[in-house]
């Protein structure tokens, strides 16, 4: 089973646009509050790294129903960023980071909750959010309370479940088709996430 995958021409662009967007994530996580931006969290922070030393630059956001990482990276690096990004998933996937870079996570999600409720325009679309959509909307997920500690395996296995191919699209957006076909040469190893059970250390 492999993710989706869009290839799309945009003029102009000096690098390769990357996107990944993973759908139902609210239906994975619903009884779990902010386990999903929880998981953004740890999963950026080995992104980050990994695609910045490439000379790029990733950014990501949770909300209700999906999560979202942009990356962008030279043409010529697009394969070893998406290796860094299929190597930072799987070891999402297999509990692969430490009580301590969870509880950074967790700081990190209180530190933006205190941004967003100090400032008026959030709350502003939060309440349009409500009113237009549903009351559901009357708290984004980036003012939930972060989850406590988790369980590491267990967490694992909601990150797995929520990163199984058949929710996972990718965009590539490049300046023409021949740098897109430079995007498609970097795809040369598998981009599949494998959902069967796996055996944690």
């Amino acid at each position: 089973m492999r993710m989706r995958t869009i290839f799309k021409a945009h003029a102009g662009l000096d690098e390769c646009l990357i996107g990944l967007r993973v759908d139902g994530a609210g239906s994975v996580w619903d009884s779990f509050s902010g386990a999903h931006h929880l998981l953004e969290h740890l999963l950026s922070k080995k992104i980050d790294s990994a695609v910045g030393a490439l000379g790029g630059r990733h950014d990501a956001f949770t909300y209700r129903e999906y999560q979202t990482h942009t990356l962008a990276v030279p043409y010529d690096r697009i394969g070893e960023a998406l290796a860094a990004v299929s190597a930072a998933v799987g070891s999402l996937c297999n509990a692969g980071w430490t009580e301590e870079d969870q509880a950074q996570a967790i700081r990190a999600m209180q530190q933006e909750r205190l941004v967003h409720e100090r400032n008026p325009h959030e709350r502003l679309m939060e309440t349009l959010d409500a009113a237009t959509l549903c009351e559901a909307y009357a708290r984004p997920t980036s003012l939930i309370d972060p989850p406590p500690l988790l369980e590491r395996t267990f967490l694992a296995d909601l990150a797995r479940a929520a990163f199984c191919a058949d929710r996972v699209t990718m965009v590539y957006m490049a300046s023409n088709q021949s740098m897109l076909q430079r995007a498609r040469d970097g795809l040369s190893f598998p981009v599949t996430i494998d959902a069967s059970p796996l055996a944690y250390p």
